[in-house]
């Protein structure tokens, strides 16, 4: 197997460390392992690219540079890449603000890896949560090792206590930190800083001015020895190393100071509480302030220093190199072979939502695809589906161009749930018809929004109408329930009917309100106490706030598409009993055809107060079958569709 690394750093530091750590263990497994650097005199891409084509896994070493590149050769030369994330990604993107672009440009690079393999689980979760596209599937852990213990024991405990910083001078680093720490602790104290960066001169000045540096060496409590290598005997001069930044990866120095027999003592980021779980958690600060971090340190070393050592060479004992080395050639073995036995891939659908509505049809669609035998991913940026997606299901919107092109191999398919609303609907609907690129099947909610769309027959089509959950069903009511009407859903259509509110609470009625709460309908609230807004709630706690009403409220303007639309509200309201209090429009007046009619009770004048006493007045009890017959669930809607048969005959046929 022939292996290339991309990579970009140079000098010392824990990626630099962990990249010889790995070209050293994997030497055996992989026949030839190319190194590809891209930064500095150093680089030259043409030979990168030549490296390139020669090679049949391409490694990136961290997740920025030469994730961008790798993923690029990759996607040119189709070779699968890995990806190594040092990181908590999202951590660095919010420090370093990176900007739409790049975000987009790390999404897409992430996505077209095969493998992303992180050092550790609080890595694995930023990323996830920065990039939720990202699937378990792709993603492995495998922890920096430590280093192989060199046989010498720990020094003594010293008359002066002696504190180590091993790192970049830089703000992610908090090394402010480190001199705010040490004006808490008592004299004997003291901190040797090793590493430099763009904050070193700062801080002397700092030092200088607290007293800690007097260019003493005597009196100094305070040393900084810029950049070197640090050896296990450097680390055994000290009682205990100190980190205090504001994210880490998986240390290397944590794990280079307890290989050493040193304790390592730091602010409780999620890396660190990871690596010192169980008996050295207490090696941990409180919280992430300088005064806690004092306490801890003095905490730590009045412990025994056979104690201190023994625990600081269990930890770096489960680091060992013997699984790194493992770990790592089942990572190369499998993406090998997953390139090369394309029929053993799980065929995967990937739902790309990039909008802010909420679609309680996402979690449905989940259950049936997997029950088919398929993997859901959903995506919440298009740059993050993987290039061997077998079917992409773009939820419209405005579908991406470039990663349409990018995943030209997969089966994509349109669902317009909608169509448009807002400001120029029809201009919307037009410039879809003409940028959104033409796909291998489309489902609408309903025959009206697939004639408000425009779109010619010429591409399959399904029609997909709105359902509810299984789970929602007639639920136990209170015998005098505390409201008259609840309202669940987009409340932000609310703001169209002020009127409609003012007229109910002059009737007397009481409103519950059930969903998100822009700022302005908030303000408008304020003056009406007789709504009573609880905010959004999980989907599956709906059914049981419905019931404390006696009936649903269902207010729709009188523009299109709301007034052809499916009302999801309306079905949840049906499904667990409720009769319907609501405006007459077109998709109302259709369903009161139907066995729901005597659920229904039409407010004519939404301005009149009489009017609503009167249809409050009117309601009857809980239907017992809430569902009547109409309201169909999620299960049923979607073992209909015969769009399954159709991508199930279309991957056969690509497959050949």
């Amino acid at each position: 197997m022939r292996l290339l690394v991309v990579f970009e750093e140079h000098g010392v530091g824990g990626v630099q460390t962990m990249l010889q750590a790995l070209t050293h263990s994997l030497s055996d497994c992989c026949g030839s392992i190319q190194m590809a650097c891209i930064r500095g005199p150093s680089a030259d891409w043409r030979q990168v690219f030549r490296q390139a084509t020669q090679a049949n896994v391409i490694l990136a070493s961290n997740a920025y540079r030469p994730a961008y590149l790798a993923a690029f050769l990759g996607w040119v030369l189709r070779k699968p890449v890995i990806v190594w994330v040092h990181g908590p990604v999202r951590e660095v993107m919010a420090m370093a603000r990176t900007g739409w672009m790049r975000r987009q440009l790390m999404g897409w690079a992430y996505g077209r890896a095969r493998t992303l393999v992180f050092v550790s689980d609080s890595s694995r979760e930023s990323l996830r949560t920065a990039f939720p596209g990202v699937g378990d599937q792709r993603c492995v852990v495998i922890r920096n090792p430590a280093p192989a213990a060199d046989g010498h024991a720990a020094a003594v405990q010293m008359p002066v206590a002696q504190l180590g910083f091993v790192g970049r001078l830089s703000p992610e680093k908090r090394p402010e930190w480190l001199l705010q720490m040490l004006l808490r602790l008592p004299e004997h104290y003291r901190l040797t800083v090793i590493g430099d960066g763009p904050l070193r001169a700062p801080l002397e000045a700092m030092a200088r001015a607290q007293g800690l540096m007097l260019d003493d060496p005597d009196r100094d409590r305070v040393r900084f020895l810029g950049e070197m290598t640090v050896t296990p005997a450097v680390y055994r001069t000290w009682n205990a190393t100190v980190i205090c930044s504001a994210y880490e990866g998986y240390p290397m120095v944590a794990l280079e100071s307890l290989a050493a027999g040193v304790a390592c003592i730091g602010v409780p980021i999620p890396a660190l509480r990871e690596m010192l779980s169980g008996p050295t958690s207490n090696w941990l600060a409180d919280d992430e302030q300088p005064e806690s971090l004092a306490h801890t340190v003095v905490k730590v070393l009045s412990q025994p220093p056979q104690d201190l050592r023994r625990l600081a060479t269990t930890v770096a004992e489960r680091h060992a190199q013997a699984g790194f080395r493992a770990q790592w050639a089942q990572v190369l073995d499998r993406v090998l072979s997953a390139g090369s036995s394309i029929e053993q891939k799980v065929r995967s659908v990937h739902c790309v939502h990039t909008g802010h509505a909420y679609m309680p049809e996402l979690h449905a669609y989940a259950a049936h695809v997997q029950s088919l035998g398929y993997e859901w991913v959903l995506h919440r940026c298009a740059a993050t589906v993987p290039v061997d997606a077998d079917v992409v299901w773009w939820m419209c919107g405005v579908v991406s161009r470039l990663h349409s092109l990018r995943l030209r191999a997969s089966l994509h398919v349109h669902e317009y749930s909608s169509a448009s609303v807002g400001s120029f609907p029809g201009l919307k609907d037009h410039f879809k018809r003409w940028w959104n690129p033409v796909p291998h099947y489309r489902v609408f909610q309903s025959e009206p929004v697939r004639e408000l769309m425009g779109f010619s027959k010429r591409v399959p089509y399904c029609l997909r109408d709105m359902g509810v959950p299984e789970s929602f069903s007639p639920s136990k009511r209170p015998a005098c329930p505390p409201f008259d009407l609840v309202y669940a859903g987009a409340t932000s259509r609310l703001l169209a009917f002020q009127g409609a509110l003012d007229a109910i609470g002059r009737s007397g009625l009481r409103v519950l309100l059930v969903g998100s709460v822009s700022d302005r309908l908030a303000e408008l609230l304020k003056r009406m106490p007789w709504i009573h807004a609880i905010g959004s709630v999980a989907h599956s706690e709906i059914p049981g706030y419905l019931v404390q009403a006696r009936a649903g409220l269902n207010l729709v303007p009188a523009h299109r598409p709301y007034t052809v639309q499916t009302s999801t509200k309306v079905l949840e309201y049906l499904a667990v009993g409720l009769p319907v209090v609501s405006n007459r429009y077109p998709w109302m007046e259709t369903l009161s055809a139907t066995p729901a009619c005597s659920r229904i009770h039409w407010i004519d004048d939404v301005s009149s107060p009489t009017a609503w006493a009167a249809a409050v007045s009117e309601l009857d009890g809980p239907q017992e079958d809430g569902r009547l017959g109409l309201v169909r669930t999620w299960p049923k809607i979607l073992q209909e569709l015969p769009i399954w048969a159709d991508l199930e005959r279309d991957l056969q046929r690509s497959r050949r």
